[in-house]
């Protein structure tokens, strides 16, 4: 099976496109630059040749070419905006192109995660490099990542499945608008840092510049600065009083806006992620949606206040603050208009009015980046499945599955079905023939089905459970955990979740590796009956083919499947094909001497 054209020809022809915008756009920003140039030289000339027809002829030249350079810049700055999210736009396409090729995508890839409670984190290569988890996550921000993993920690409700498959759906085809929402997520990074400072700052109840002496100052100075001025350009002020006057103003305005640095400095941090932040609420907010699930969440965006444009002003607002970081442009503001004062009761004023009103603007954000993740996953696979969400306990079936991290060209896949509570899978095969990779692609697709997502498969119904598994067994220098006793401990966990009649799943791989062949016999035999004495469902894979005959004492209960391998010109060949009952055929000896052990038949 190879992937389909559609991802592929949308990447393609998205990456051809955007290489000729930034190409445009690159053009345009070199030609503003050169007018630019020129403009400073036309202010250069007219200077110099207009000098000794006095200040007014200058001033009617060089103002108007002025206006023209500052309409310049503020072009420049945004083509070097457009040019900059073009630019990760194409990064993205190029990383999904790259994915779909087979090729490692180096990104963010949930190791951190690893080790928490869930479903089977390590045992099916959820977590960490190479897993599930990079391959499927596309959030950008820290808490978007967290829920990311979260939800494939924790299976949701039928209910809340259904609905955010519906979501899936919908925005599986708008690439375009996914893509904005990534683009805008990558361009800064939102930590939940930038979140405590804003929400501290909210919280906080501001002591300094509050109450009516400060109200009178913010317009009092202003009138005092422009009353002196025109009075000096009177002649009714002397240069020393004008001088005076104004350096006292100045050295007052210096004095006040040393206590207000204290909020600039906090605030001003996380300028470039609450731009971003509202970048990715504006592209929530203006989408157009039709699933339940995804209008609903939009609505909560809108409810109070549209929270892109909240987000606008307190950055403009901050921006403007920033202007003290300019002396030349901060001083006459400081001094006619008091400019420092003006913006703290505008953020005092912004502050009244959303205290308790943001809490949810990043979690709405993470939000839509955890349902553009799956939705991304489903259009890079559209011959994936959308699970059925069974009503009954217990029914599973998947057709045509295959392991979600292995590319089509190389994968083989299985069918599988199991109707009813307290039916166990013996599975058996040779060494290397597929046994572990099957738990693993059984058990992937279980965690992407329950966290609402498309599954590798023609076909996947499933009820709803947890996957718990044995199968990679680590020992623990740190706590002097053997090898042996870090797998008795994983099993006790899974004994207590179906002595409790938890809905899970069970895999086990090589069950009690880590002791002798007897008491490993006897311990598997022991847990089997007691995993049936409880009506626990699952896949126990195993070389001890004499715990195939407990489906003799247990019809119906218990079921053999296998993968084998045969030898052809004393090479070993696999076809990875689950088939009914015991395996028959091994090659443990010939793997051996293929290595140089020298092993002599016993015949």
């Amino acid at each position: 099976m190879n992937y389909p054209e559609q991802p592929f020809v949308f990447y393609k022809s998205s990456i051809e496109f955007l290489k000729k915008e930034i190409n445009r756009l690159a053009s345009s920003r070199s030609r503003i630059s050169w007018l630019r140039v020129l403009i400073i030289a036309a202010v250069i000339t007219a200077i110099v040749l207009l000098w000794s027809s006095g200040f007014g002829s200058i001033f009617l030249v060089i103002v108007p070419l002025f206006a023209l350079f500052g309409f310049l810049v503020t072009r420049t700055l945004k083509l070097d905006e457009q040019l900059a999210h073009n630019r990760t736009l194409l990064r993205i396409n190029e990383e999904e192109l790259s994915g779909l090729s087979g090729f490692h995508i180096k990104r963010f890839d949930g190791s951190k995660y690893l080790g928490s409670e869930g479903a089977s984190g390590n045992d099916l290569d959820v977590f960490g490099p190479a897993s599930l988890y990079p391959f499927l996550n596309r959030a950008n921000t820290e808490r978007g990542r967290d829920m990311v993993a979260e939800t494939l920690h924790t299976p949701q409700s039928r209910e809340h499945i259904l609905q955010k498959q519906a979501a899936v759906i919908e925005l599986q085809q708008q690439t375009p608008w996914r893509q904005q929402l990534q683009a805008y997520g990558m361009r800064a990074d939102i930590t939940r840092n930038s979140e405590t400072v804003i929400e501290k700052w909210l919280s906080e109840t501001p002591k300094e510049f509050q109450g009516p002496v400060w109200m009178v100052l913010r317009f009092l100075i202003p009138v005092i600065s422009f009353t002196i001025c025109i009075f000096y350009a009177q002649d009714k002020i002397s240069d020393p009083a004008f001088n005076i006057s104004m350096l006292l103003i100045l050295g007052f305005v210096l004095f006040v806006s040393r206590g207000i640095a204290a909020n600039y400095s906090m605030l001003s941090g996380v300028v470039k992620e609450m731009e971003a932040l509202g970048n990715l609420l504006h592209t929530i907010e203006q989408h157009q949606f039709n699933s339940p699930l995804l209008r609903e969440q939009q609505d909560l965006l809108k409810s109070d206040a549209i929270a892109s444009v909240k987000i606008r002003e307190l950055k403009s607002i901050l921006n403007r603050m920033d202007y003290r970081l300019n002396p030349i442009v901060w001083v006459p503001l400081s001094v006619f208009f008091f400019w420092d004062l003006q913006q703290v009761f505008s953020l005092e004023k912004w502050r009244r009015s959303m205290k308790g009103k943001i809490a949810h603007w990043y979690s709405s954000v993470a939000w839509f980046e955890n349902l553009s993740s799956f939705a991304n996953l489903s259009f890079n696979h559209p011959r994936w499945a959308m699970p059925v969400i069974s009503e009954q306990w217990f029914e599973l079936e998947g057709k045509q599955m295959g392991h979600p991290l292995i590319i089509p060209s190389k994968s083989v896949l299985n069918d599988l079905k199991i109707n009813g509570a307290g039916e166990l899978i013996m599975l058996t095969g040779s060494n290397m023939a597929g046994k572990s990779t099957f738990l693993r692609t059984l058990g992937t697709n279980m965690i992407l089905a329950m966290a609402g997502g498309p599954v590798c498969a023609d076909y996947f119904k499933i009820p709803v459970l947890s996957v718990v598994s044995s199968m990679r067994i680590m020992d623990n220098l740190e706590e002097e955990t053997s090898t042996f006793y870090a797998e008795l401990k994983k099993l006790k966990k899974i004994l207590e979740s179906i002595q409790s009649r938890e809905k899970v799943f069970i895999l086990l791989d090589e069950m009690l590796r880590g002791t002798n062949a007897i008491d490993r016999h006897t311990g598997s035999v022991a847990l089997i009956r007691q995993l049936l004495k409880f009506d626990a469902v699952g896949i126990i894979a195993s070389h001890d083919i004499s715990l195939t005959e407990l489906a003799n004492e247990y019809p119906g209960k218990i079921e053999n499947y296998h993968f084998d391998s045969s030898v052809i010109n004393n090479e070993i060949v696999f076809d990875y094909r689950l088939k009914n009952g015991v395996c028959t055929s091994t090659n443990a000896t010939l793997l051996m001497k293929k290595i140089g052990l020298q092993i002599e038949d016993e015949n």
